[in-house]
């Protein structure tokens, strides 16, 4: 028994598009909603203070999705933002994510979801599986006087 062309080639298309299937990314969902945000502060305002200690932190509840947490790292003069929703369920009122007052780690009350500040990356709770990382933001500082935060 032969096998015309034809069905030899709808045989290997078939199996290629199964082939593909299955196949999934390594790269997490992000669920939290797509927000336009730029804005500069100024580290020298009072309003922003802590931003000048070690492990300091602001919220700025009228950027982003659900408000923006912005840190500064623990050994240098870099800074990190995260969206204040939990990737876990954004939706959800309650779902809101609050730094530590020690600033080693960020939470969610609402599913009980912990984040490593530095990554945005689950460490555990609901929301490490599968892994769901909090929504960055760049920051830049301009001149040592201005924190920038974009979304782009």
């Amino acid at each position: 028994m032969t096998l015309k062309p034809i069905t030899i080639l709808f045989l290997l298309l078939f199996s290629f598009l199964l082939s593909f299937s299955g196949c999934k990314s390594n790269e997490p969902e992000l669920t939290i909603p797509y927000v336009l945000v730029y804005e500069e502060i100024n580290l020298n305002s009072l309003s922003y203070q802590n931003l000048k200690q070690q492990n300091g932190f602001i919220y700025l509840d009228q950027l982003g999705y659900k408000g923006i947490v912005v840190l500064r790292d623990e050994d240098s003069q870099s800074y990190r933002a995260y969206d204040r929703a939990c990737p876990y369920h954004p939706e959800d009122d309650c779902a809101l994510i609050t730094a530590h007052s020690s600033g080693f780690f960020l939470e969610d009350d609402c599913c009980g979801s912990f984040f490593d500040p530095q990554t945005g990356w689950p460490t555990s709770g609901p929301a490490t599986s599968p892994p769901r990382p909090l929504r960055p933001y760049q920051t830049f500082v301009n001149n040592s006087n201005y924190l920038i935060i974009s979304s782009q």
